[in-house]
């Protein structure tokens, strides 16, 4: 008789620690939005939308692959998160607001409403994966944009977000170090651990 064997299982424990950001924003527009046509109408002021990602990406500044970028992401589901949308004024991010959902909506001009629960925070989830990771082979196929961006230290990262887990925004580094933008610390943990199953076959073995 053959013996069978036995499965063994990777336990894996992350430390999931709670930094200080620039702020950024979630609201909600309380509607489903038809991202596809959304991207056509934004061709040309710098979004990016991929059919099987699901998610629309557009970028307000000349900082495109900096820190400095301020970026927003629009789900199906009307969610909408922005990073860097306020440096010293919230009139900064009824701008972002504006020139992003006013052309999508059809309006002259949009301004956030009571309804729409937008939210601020300054924290945001970070860990560590603890190896390197081949952000171009992992960003060809899981990533918006495939152009690597680079902190003020010249490490390369790249934004991770999925259809599945609306508002919430990963910054994944080329040497493992992840920071999460969400509003709750559940939804940080869902994507984490999403994240960790698709980046382990992109790995770099050193």
């Amino acid at each position: 008789m053959s013996q069978r064997k036995r499965k063994t299982l990777e336990t894996l424990t992350f430390r999931i620690e709670l930094k200080y950001s620039r702020h950024f924003c979630t609201l909600h527009l309380n509607q489903t939005i038809d991202l596809k046509s959304a991207a056509s109408k934004l061709q040309r002021f710098g979004s990016l939308y991929k059919n099987h990602i699901d998610v629309l990406q557009k970028y307000q500044n000349h900082h495109q692959y900096s820190e400095l970028c301020r970026i927003s992401w629009l789900w199906p589901n009307g969610t909408l998160t922005t990073i860097n949308g306020c440096h010293e004024d919230k009139r900064d991010l009824i701008d972002v607001q504006e020139k992003l959902l006013a052309p999508i909506l059809n309006v002259p001009h949009f301004k956030a409403a009571p309804g729409h629960n937008a939210q601020y925070l300054r924290l945001r989830s970070t860990a560590n994966f603890g190896f390197n990771i081949d952000l171009k082979k992992f960003g060809e196929r899981y990533v918006l944009s495939t152009q690597t961006c680079r902190d003020y230290v010249s490490s390369q990262y790249v934004y991770y977000v999925t259809s599945e887990i609306p508002g919430v925004v990963a910054k994944l580094h080329d040497h493992g170090r992840v920071y999460v933008y969400a509003m709750t610390i559940q939804e940080a943990d869902n994507l984490l651990i999403g994240l960790y199953r698709l980046i382990c076959n992109h790995r770099i073995i050193e």
